[in-house]
């Protein structure tokens, strides 16, 4: 390990340790991410590591996400930085929408929109929600705003911008 062991780092970039570890572990560890990222493995646990003062660079959380895509964690830096700035990370739909799945995706967002009024209105029944209704609120939320980031996408495909 490099640096000091008596590091003090606030919670912002404490997170980012956190999310520097998780996204070094969901491109296979340590000796799989210092490969893709060209370093060595000790950096990639360094960075990660709360009692050391090193940082992902740049080149290096692109080429852990690039492998890690499809993993919880490949995006853990980038959504963490997301975080720090008040904003998320919403994924485009990975596949290019045609103009004709416009109807298609508007079926699709009043179903996820019925299941989230769903999981809600199922979650306030004792009047209170606890962490598994809330877990399950989230999901049907994030299927929506996928829907509607779909959606977009596809107006923005008519509109000429792709």
């Amino acid at each position: 390990m490099s640096g000091a062991r008596d590091l003090r780092h606030s919670p912002a970039t404490l997170a980012l340790k956190v999310a520097s570890k998780a996204l070094v572990a969901a491109a296979g560890g340590g000796a799989d991410a210092g490969m893709t990222a060209g370093a060595r493995q000790q950096r990639m646990s360094d960075c990660g590591n709360a009692n050391t003062a090193d940082f992902l660079r740049l080149d290096e959380i692109a080429a852990l996400e690039d492998v890690s895509l499809g993993s919880p964690n490949a995006m853990a830096v980038t959504r963490a930085l997301a975080h720090r700035q008040n904003a998320v990370v919403v994924m485009l739909p990975s596949a290019l929408p045609s103009g004709s799945d416009l109807l298609t995706l508007m079926a699709r967002k009043a179903q996820t929109s019925g299941d989230l009024t769903a999981a809600i209105c199922a979650a306030y029944g004792d009047g209170k929600v606890d962490a598994r209704e809330a877990r399950a609120i989230a999901v049907e939320l994030d299927e929506l705003i996928e829907t509607a980031v779909a959606m977009r996408e596809v107006v923005r495909l008519m509109e000429g911008d792709r």
